[in-house]
């Protein structure tokens, strides 16, 4: 059983490293995150964000929380021209004040046509929890 747990307003800034010069570095976004089957650690999200080729992504995959701030994301998203269905991945450092609102910093594979680079990015957001 999935229960729901929080929702996540996101505004995203980018940065695709040696490739990808016309990308989109902007990216708002929406999450839900979900309890479910697991350690405490380990949380679903499904969620939509402008992604780096300016079209509208639809995520799935889990979050991690990794000892201290870190955290670890996996998963698959859509919405990419060079094909219907990719992964996705993130580690970085997160912090969430008991007001809602935190931030995260981060890396994460960056896929084009034909290469796969770094990216690195950073986050604000604003969490409901219940």
């Amino acid at each position: 059983m999935f229960d729901i747990i929080s929702l996540t307003v996101v505004l995203g800034l980018t940065e695709h490293i040696d490739h990808c010069r016309k990308c989109n570095e902007f990216h708002p976004a929406i999450y839900a995150t979900f309890e479910g089957p697991g350690p405490d650690w380990l949380g679903y999200r499904i969620g939509a964000y402008l992604n780096s080729q300016d079209r509208i992504a639809l995520a799935a995959g889990v979050n991690i929380d990794g000892p201290g701030l870190t955290f670890v994301q996996a998963g698959v998203v859509t919405g990419y021209r060079f094909a219907p269905v990719v992964p996705m991945a993130r580690v970085g450092l997160e912090y969430e004040h008991a007001s809602g609102f935190g931030g995260r910093i981060f890396a994460f594979p960056s896929a084009s046509d034909d290469e796969l680079e770094l990216g690195i990015g950073v986050e604000a957001n604003y969490t409901w929890r219940w």
